[in-house]
């Protein structure tokens, strides 16, 4: 199997599962807003995982800290209440 194919798969079906999530009413949509406004940290992050493609390593731990970032953004500033 192509690992790119894999990864995309995953993709999708995590954002299908979030979108199923919103629309059920288990999350709500302002949760999305984050991630938009951290949109350039996603770029740099595709960035270096492209510099560090052959390093399986530096890939899940760049993807790994964007989470990680995203929860703490959640957290720490909680513009939408």
């Amino acid at each position: 199997m192509d690992a790119g194919k894999i990864s995309i798969g995953f993709l999708l079906i995590a954002l299908g599962v979030l979108l199923l999530l919103a629309n059920l009413g288990v999350i709500e949509w302002f949760h999305f807003a984050m991630i938009f406004d951290l949109w350039p940290l996603i770029l740099i992050i595709a960035g270096v995982n492209v510099i560090f493609k052959k390093n399986p390593y530096v890939t899940i731990g760049m993807w790994i800290l964007l989470i990680i970032l995203l929860i703490l953004y959640g957290v720490y500033y909680p513009k939408f209440y």
